[in-house]
């Protein structure tokens, strides 16, 4: 009877941590998920405002025949 109570034991920890160790692995995907998300807002953000050079750095380009 002990060793069943036992097992049961073992049983219902090894569970809890499977489950403690399924949330602990899904709040690390959300958290990258998160990270990603800020990653690619920040480059469609650049991209709609990139940094252009102005037409000066392109004179001396134009003037050669």
């Amino acid at each position: 009877m002990e060793s069943s109570q036992t097992e049961n034991l073992t049983d219902t920890k090894q569970d809890d941590d499977a489950r403690q160790s399924k949330q602990e692995d899904e709040e690390a995907r959300i958290e990258e998920y998160k990270r990603l998300m800020d990653q690619k807002i920040a480059l469609r953000r650049n991209n709609q405002n990139p940094e252009r050079p102005g037409s000066h750095r392109f004179l001396p380009l134009m003037a050669i025949p």
